[in-house]
Formats: structure tokens, C-alpha cells, sequence
């Protein structure tokens, strides 16, 4: 049973629409906890620090945007990017560090977007496909090929759409210096960012 040309395109409006939506709020966080200056993450928050403005906030909320943090197991240093003023404090005092990557963003949209537009792509062409085609007096595709086309028709506006919204919203790193235990609150994603 074929569905009506007119019901297809309306179905087509629909997932576009969802996708553009979804698209346009990716954005994803990680969060690390740095346990020791031996460790993956802090090799990574090290290299992070050097080339990236952060929001840096302390145990009473206070937060600095800062620069050039260095970070050890007594005392955490930065500058702070509104006066060039050095700062330090006690290590324990920080809660966490938020770096913000527009650049990881555009790639994590972009996959994302792809897979969730291809996906929907693929299943749709595959719906669309014919069991067998007839004697060539018309254009036909099978189910396999008709997957393979709703992939890319669907999954290369997908991850444009989702690289311009991980672009938008940027990839958060959350880092978390020496916690006696997992620190995760509702804020500790939000609202930062470097532009």
C-alpha cells in the first residue's frame, strides 16, 4: 500500500520541523574529575587552560572569568580576564571550572544531526522502496537503495542543522579539582559563555 503523495510531504514537514527544533538545541557537557596532576583529565584540563578562557567558581558561588589557570593540589591560580589581576586560593575552595568549545560543538552537532536525520531518512527511503522494479520505462528504487539515498537526502541537511546549533551552544567541559566525591548540582551545566 503506497501512502498518498500529499500525506508524504505533510510527513516530511513534520520531521523536518522536529529536526530542525532538535538541531538547533544541541549542545553537549561533560564533566571530569580530576583526581590527581597524573591523570587523563588533568592533562586535558591542562592543555585546555593554556589556550581557553574558563569560568572558574568557588565554593560561596563567586565566579571570575579566567585565564591561564594553573592548578595544582594545594592552590589554584588564574588571571582574571576583566582586570589582569593575578589571583590564587586554596585548591579545595574551587568548585569547578567550565570551559566552553564552539568548535567541538560544530562536530558533535554535525554527527548528531546526521544520525538523527539519516536514521529518519533511511527508514522513510526504505519505506519508499519498491519489492521489485519493472521494466525500466520508469525510475525505480529498491529498498536498499532508497535507504541509502533517504540517509544522505535527510542525514546532509541534518548535520548541517546540527552543526550550526552545536556551533551555537558549544561543547561544556566541566571539571571537577580533587572532590572527596561526585559534585554535580543543576547549575553546574548552564549559562557560561566564551565567545
Amino acid at each position: 500500500m503506497r501512502i498518498p503523495l500529499d500525506r508524504r510531504i505533510d510527513m516530511l514537514r513534520i520531521v523536518f520541523a522536529i529536526l530542525l527544533v532538535g538541531s538547533l538545541s544541541m549542545g553537549c557537557s561533560h564533566a571530569y574529575y580530576i583526581r590527581s596532576l597524573d591523570s587523563d583529565e588533568y592533562r586535558a584540563f591542562d592543555q585546555r587552560a593554556a589556550k581557553k578562557p574558563c569560568s572558574l567558581v568557588l565554593d560561596d558561588g563567586t565566579e571570575y572569568t579566567a585565564e591561564k589557570v594553573k592548578l595544582s593540589e594545594d592552590t589554584t591560580s588564574w588571571v582574571a580576564a576583566s582586570t589582569g589581576q593575578q589571583i590564587q586560593v586554596p585548591t579545595d575552595r574551587v568548585r569547578r571550572i567550565v570551559f566552553r568549545s564552539r568548535s567541538d560543538g560544530l562536530v558533535e552537532g554535525a554527527a548528531l544531526g546526521f544520525a538523527a536525520a539519516g536514521l529518519a531518512g533511511a527508514v522513510w527511503g526504505w519505506s519508499e522502496g519498491e519489492d521489485s522494479c519493472g521494466d525500466g520505462s520508469e525510475i525505480c528504487f529498491t529498498h536498499g537503495q532508497s535507504l541509502v539515498l533517504g540517509l544522505f537526502v535527510f542525514g546532509i541537511p541534518g548535520a548541517i542543522l546540527g552543526a550550526i546549533g552545536g556551533a551555537g551552544h558549544g561543547t561544556t567541559y566541566v571539571y571537577y579539582p580533587f572532590p572527596d566525591e561526585p559534585i554535580v548540582g543543576p547549575d553546574d551545566f548552564g549559562g557560561w559563555d566564551s565567545r
